[in-house]
């Protein structure tokens, strides 16, 4: 694609409003370029996280204004490419792919303080600036990263624990995710838990509120958490396009005003749906993922990480001298 063409592109989609949206190189790029391409891609949204309104709109007039366009690939030699886009693929490269390891210097324990005890942290798990108690627990496959754990914590495999402060007594059960996020509301400093199953997918979504019962959370039903979590099933559940409903904008995590108290309404919430009974969180606002990211607090996420990596700092120096 020539200068002049990409030049064209930019004003093309500066006029649309498009530089505001997300532009994808595969999905509205690539697929409009070469002899045999056709407009069929152009509806295909199944791997759009947000559908816009726009999304085929533009998409056609993008294929028309490249139509024709020569499309050459450049093989690279002795070349390998990892792909590490899903949480199935981190975990699988962090804790088990050995060659992408050596290939990158990969280690298991980075700028950590873990258990000494082979029982209580298995080798094939990672942990990344993380302040692990001497007596918590981490199972294989897992990645635990800019996280503190307390002694009466247990980690079950397949987990992704990330910037998350778990002080309280709990299982986090096989194949889960859990992240903490400082947000920013009303100009008021607040945190929130992500908690969903990895194996969940965040991406589908229905059209209407009756629909709702084919989402999934944990390979659960969602309606029957939210029973569990005292949430009702009606609009204010969902943020952004009420067409799309989906795990990604459902309000479903409660905020509080530190991280200690998110992560207790997550633990609850999980503990909640193994026992099938009833969790109290309280009348605490609840947010979508959609709504975390647009809110979320960057300076006081890092401040929150540099914070764990001076204490890590000197309980090293500590064990150093």
């Amino acid at each position: 694609m020539d200068h002049g063409t990409v030049k064209v592109l930019l004003g093309f989609f500066e006029e649309l409003g498009v530089i505001n949206c997300e532009i994808d190189a595969y999905g509205d790029f690539l697929q409009a370029l070469g002899p045999e391409a056709t407009l069929h891609y152009t509806e295909n949204a199944a791997n759009v996280s947000k559908i816009e309104s726009q999304l085929a709109e533009v998409r056609r007039k993008i294929f028309f204004l490249l139509r024709g366009t020569e499309f050459t690939v450049i093989v690279l030699n002795n070349s390998k490419f990892y792909h590490v886009g899903t949480l199935q693929e981190y975990l699988y490269h962090y804790t088990s792919d050995t060659s992408l390891q050596a290939e990158l210097g990969l280690q298991s324990k980075v700028f950590s303080i873990v258990p000494d005890q082979d029982e209580n942290l298995s080798p094939k798990a990672c942990v990344i600036q993380s302040l692990l108690d001497a007596k918590c627990k981490v199972s294989p496959h897992t990645v635990i990263e800019y996280s503190k754990l307390g002694p009466d914590v247990s980690v079950g495999e397949y987990c992704v624990i990330s910037g998350s402060c778990i002080t309280i007594r709990c299982v986090i059960p096989d194949k889960s995710f859990v992240s903490s996020l400082s947000l920013m509301i009303d100009g008021q400093v607040m945190y929130a838990t992500i908690l969903f199953g990895i194996e969940d997918n965040l991406k589908k979504n229905v059209g209407s509120l009756s629909d709702v019962n084919s989402l999934q959370i944990f390979g659960r039903n969602l309606v029957q958490p939210l029973e569990l979590w005292g949430i009702q099933v009606s609009e204010e559940l969902f943020s952004g396009d009420q067409k799309s409903l989906s795990l990604w904008n459902a309000r479903i995590f409660p905020c509080y005003a530190t991280v200690e108290e998110s992560v207790w309404a997550a633990v609850e919430m999980l503990k909640a749906m193994n026992s099938k009974s009833a969790a109290d969180l309280g009348d605490a606002r609840r947010v979508s993922i959609e709504e975390m990211l647009l809110y979320k607090n960057i300076n006081e996420m890092l401040s929150f990480r540099q914070a764990l990596y001076e204490e890590i700092q000197t309980q090293r120096q500590i064990g150093a001298s």
